[in-house]
């Protein structure tokens, strides 16, 4: 938009540059990856200039779809470098010296193979570090113009350039053991991507047998693969009500809580601390907390009007007592703790002196909570606001009365924790990585004309992939060996004499090329176990019990929502064998179902509604003789609810079914 501007006060400049779609960006055309290949690069270190021709291998299909000519000239071939009739064979030796230059020109062309009916235009590169090595300082593409193949023939497709570098080690053991990658880009046509979802959808119902060459019976029942681990862990999800408190040393050596105002704790100076905390669930032994392992408080910031800034990093570790674990007959959990804060020991003398009026602390609070079936401890982060006052400040009354602000003496937080199971406990059970049920975004739109649905690729694929980069090779090195046979000609080899040992060093090589498996039959054979390693397996289970796979934590801080959608006191059910009533305050606030004690206390429990379902329940007045009961089920546990009218049970309903929905 700028440029417009300017060139509104200089119209003679216009015709450089255009000005139409200022707000939009013309999108170059897109081109696809569709294949690669790999000339052999080692007869380059004898400074020999030789051609191989080498195939166009699918990246998809892993098949060959075409052919390409591959030539490298040095600038100065060696006299020598190819043994004559007329002289004694010698091994051509690398003929590269470190710290030395190293010139020598790449020409791509020959290209065959790639119709028009699959790519409606094409292009080909290569890369500096493919011909060199990684330890190029910068990386270069070199790329040839692309062809379009409505107005003209493939065989147009053309690369030529000319690579001059100063030698290092690195690159003479690439260009000794490694190839050469050239790299096909072209824009496919809509008959091109149906094929390769035809060879896809065939490539999976009919996979590769395990041991290549071996034909395999039609009516050949195979054993069913062992269900990954994971399958038999699901995912689960709770929700953690975090209450934190800060008690201070009293005058008649009791600790008293001290208030908190608009989220902000009101500390005195000079008084010992200690910080109570408290963590709330209700997924009962589906959650199985075992101890407060560690926390710490760090990250000291000052906030003065809006502006946030780092004043102490130290990390300082609260000593602890024994925790108290708690579980109650309706699914309620308690951790418990208290510990020492000592804040001397942060060495910040924000937390010594007064806080100005317009200014708060803001400190990070960590605790790592040791829960038995997970994998790692999750980490649970909140801030803590405080303000330092001063040892005798005392609040006034008559500012108390007119204060619209509750005072509290807790603060309270929610976290949402995300059970996954592992992906793999180690590398010898990372084949049973069963990924084929995860959902991909956008899958649903992947079905073809006929109604098919994208399926993902099983082990099929990484056969496949192997096969590719083991034929790749293979046909690289035979190019190799063809270039040194052409070059060496018709020459005849018969009159050397060989003595005993260079006959015996010869046959031994001749029958080792014969005994010489060249294809490598079976990487893992993970499609089938025999009985005795399932009955291994189950004992080990039993014997064992930390083999079963633990689920991988992912804890979220879920933002505080102010909007109220409706509140009032119900009845809640606390234990059903004892017919055990309690009354509490209800305070919707979607997706959170808040219970509170009294309405001037923090809510001392929460239920997640975004995946439940509220119903009434006329049994319990039938069973329990409560009137206008109503449930809530959720998948972590499940409430049963009593109103004090049958419209006030409705209400509570019908605002319940909307938070569900959401």
């Amino acid at each position: 938009m700028r440029r417009a501007v300017s060139l509104k006060h200089n119209p003679s400049y216009s015709v450089h540059f255009r000005t139409d779609g200022t707000f939009t960006d013309t999108h170059p055309p897109s081109f696809s990856f569709i294949g690669t290949s790999k000339a052999p690069l080692r007869l380059l270190s004898t400074n020999l200039s030789y051609t191989a021709t080498v195939p166009i291998l699918c990246q998809y299909t892993m098949e060959a779809i075409g052919s390409c000519r591959v030539s490298f000239k040095c600038a100065s071939p060696a006299s020598s470098g190819v043994a004559t009739p007329d002289s004694a064979w010698q091994p051509m030796n690398s003929q590269l010296v470190a710290g030395t230059k190293f010139t020598f020109t790449i020409t791509i062309d020959g290209v065959k193979g790639l119709s028009s009916v699959d790519y409606a235009s094409i292009h080909l590169q290569t890369r500096l570090s493919s011909l060199v090595g990684s330890s190029v300082v910068s990386e270069d593409i070199f790329a040839s113009l692309p062809v379009n193949l409505d107005q003209s023939s493939v065989a147009h497709l053309n690369l030529k350039r000319t690579v001059s570098v100063i030698l290092t080690d690195e690159m003479i053991d690439h260009i000794q053991n490694s190839y050469v990658t050239v790299e096909f880009f072209a824009k496919v046509r809509s008959e091109y991507l149906s094929a390769l979802e035809r060879w896809d959808r065939n490539r999976e119902n009919t996979p590769p047998n395990s041991i290549p060459g071996t034909p395999s019976r039609v009516k050949e029942s195979k054993p069913a693969m062992r269900r990954c681990e994971t399958d038999f862990v699901g995912h689960e999800h709770h929700d953690i009500l975090a209450s934190v408190e800060i008690r201070q040393l009293g005058p008649n050596g009791e600790y008293v809580p001290s208030e908190v105002i608009d989220d902000v704790f009101q500390l005195h100076q000079g008084l010992q601390r200690r910080i109570n905390i408290k963590l709330t669930h209700s997924s009962g032994k589906a959650f199985p907390w075992k101890n407060l392992q560690h926390v710490t408080t760090s990250d000291i910031r000052v906030v003065d009007k809006g502006n946030c800034s780092s004043v102490n990093e130290t990390q300082v570790e609260m000593r602890l007592g024994d925790p108290d674990i708690e579980y109650s007959p309706d699914g309620t959990s308690i951790l418990q703790a208290s510990g020492v804060w000592d804040t001397s020991s942060h060495g910040c003398k924000q937390l010594d002196r007064r806080t100005p009026s317009d200014q708060y602390l803001m400190i990070k609070l960590s605790l790592l909570v040791d829960v038995e079936t997970l994998d790692e401890p999750p980490v649970f982060q909140l801030d803590l606001k405080i303000k330092i006052l001063g040892r005798e400040s005392r609040r006034s009354s008559i500012l108390t009365f007119f204060q619209q602000s509750k005072i509290y003496h807790s603060i309270t937080s929610i976290f949402s924790i995300d059970l996954q199971p592992p992906l793999a406990r180690s590398t010898n059970d990372l084949w049973r990585l069963d990924t084929s049920k995860k959902h991909v975004r956008g899958e649903e739109i992947l079905s073809d004309s006929i109604g098919n649905e994208w399926k993902p690729r099983s082990l099929s694929l990484l056969e496949d992939f192997q096969n590719m980069k083991r034929t790749t090779k293979n046909l690289a090195d035979v190019q190799a060996t063809k270039s040194i046979l052409d070059l060496i000609g018709d020459i005849d080899n018969d009159d050397r004499k060989y003595n005993e040992e260079e006959k015996v060093e010869l046959q031994r090589k001749c029958l080792g090329l014969w005994k010489k498996q060249m294809d490598q039959r079976v990487l893992i054979d993970v499609k089938r176990e025999s009985p005795e390693e399932e009955a291994v397996a189950r004992k080990l289970r039993k014997l064992l019990p930390d083999l079963e796979p633990k689920l991988v934590p992912t804890v979220r801080l879920q933002n505080k929502i102010e909007n109220v959608v409706k509140s009032g006191p119900l009845m809640l059910l606390r234990d059903s064998q004892n017919n055990q009533w309690i009354k509490m305050v209800f305070v919707l606030r979607r997706p959170y179902l808040h219970l509170h004690e009294n309405p001037n206390t923090r809510e001392s429990q929460i239920i997640n509604l975004s995946k439940a379902h509220v119903t009434p329940s006329p049994d319990v007045e039938m069973l329990l003789g409560r009137k206008f009961a109503f449930t809530i089920f959720t998948p972590t546990n499940s409430y049963i609810l009593q109103a004090g009218s049958e419209k006030e049970m409705r209400d509570w309903i019908s605002v319940i079914s909307t938070s569900c929905d959401l």
